[in-house]
């Protein structure tokens, strides 16, 4: 009895495990819809009132209700209730998740799925949906490049950068700060509230301007940051004292990550530093690997890329000319790298396995 017992445990589990896409296509699904921000901003409202109020049938969102009510998302009751959790799917929660769970229905479960043929035919699984890299597509899609920044600006405001910030100068300094592929500004915007005598400059394509430019005036730096429309894959002419570099290597092969790196070490001096935030995987197969394991296949279902370990980053950087000064974890496996020059003074930094 106790083996059938096991057995059905271990089938219900990898049976739960199979069914991942599912959660993913009711969460979207119910973001799309706006299910949280409706319940969020109206009381008491039931299965039929919210059906009715956006016009769809009541049988069908009493299902998806259900399957909310068991992630703990909403309380179903005679009401339906918004949990704290679900309130991170809402558009108004200062950390909300509602663009990247958008980014997942509309993009990542398409990609995902090609993983298999991508497999047997030595592509990226988005070179079979698209037929060409994503960045290529981005520029030419107004929407997916918005549902792309959104979904980037959503990851990143999740980041605590203070404890990297501290590593690299004092918070008083005077600092011209550059972040290299910076899109909406959500990184530098912490950089310059931490450093709060510093100015900055966000370098990226034109697309990316206008949320750029509206966010800094939003937060209250646009007269201390500018956009400069700009390519890394081409020298970086601004000087700067502070470089970041914010999950942008990550999307690149070694070939044209460390093509990224020298234009930016071609702009440093021997007193700038580079941050650079990206997953850290870990060579431990434990299960705090999981979350860089799948961050990895991410990159390369999307853009061809990958995450890296700390070997591989300290032999990229090594091939552009950069060594490790110190490394921050920020948020399990999430780290800032902070690098300078070879011939920058000063002893290297030397980082057990991670």
């Amino acid at each position: 009895m106790e083996n059938n017992n096991n057995n059905n445990c271990s089938i219900n589990k990898v049976q739960m495990v199979v069914n991942g896409f599912m959660s993913t296509a009711i969460i979207y699904t119910a973001c799309e819809l706006d299910l949280f921000d409706i319940i969020k901003k109206n009381n008491r409202l039931s299965v039929y009132e919210i059906a009715e109020k956006i016009n769809v049938n009541e049988q069908y969102l009493i299902r998806v209700f259900r399957l909310l009510d068991q992630y703990n998302l909403v309380n179903l009751t005679e009401y339906v209730e918004i949990t704290k959790e679900g309130e991170l799917l809402t558009d108004d929660h200062p950390e909300s998740l509602k663009d990247y769970a958008l980014f997942c229905g509309r993009e990542s479960v398409k990609g995902w799925m090609e993983l298999y043929p991508a497999i047997k035919q030595n592509k990226s699984p988005y070179e079979l949906l698209e037929d060409k890299e994503m960045f290529e597509t981005l520029d030419k899609s107004a929407d997916k490049f918005s549902t792309f920044n959104k979904m980037m600006s959503s990851v990143s405001k999740q980041l605590e950068l203070t404890g990297v910030f501290e590593k690299v100068f004092s918070k008083n300094d005077c600092l011209e700060i550059v972040d290299v592929g910076g899109g909406t500004g959500t990184i530098i915007q912490k950089a310059l509230e931490y450093y709060i005598n510093s100015k900055g400059t966000i370098i990226d394509l034109a697309q990316a301007r206008k949320d750029a430019e509206e966010r800094l005036v939003q937060c209250g730096l646009s007269k201390r940051c500018s956009f400069q429309e700009g390519d890394f894959f081409k020298p970086i002419e601004k000087r700067g004292d502070l470089y970041i570099l914010s999950r942008v290597l990550h999307d690149w092969d070694e070939e044209k990550a460390k093509l990224i790196l020298n234009d930016v070490v071609s702009a440093m001096s021997s007193d700038s530093r580079l941050v650079v935030i990206d997953e850290v995987i870990s060579q431990r197969s434990d299960s705090n690997a999981l979350k860089g394991y799948i961050c990895d296949i991410q990159m390369w279902v999307f853009c061809n890329g990958r995450e890296r370990t700390y070997q591989e980053f300290v032999d990229l950087f090594d091939k552009a000319g950069l060594e490790i000064e110190s490394v921050v974890d920020i948020d399990n496996g999430t780290s800032g790298l902070v690098c300078r020059k070879k011939d920058a003074a000063g002893d290297s930094f030397v980082m057990g396995e991670i």
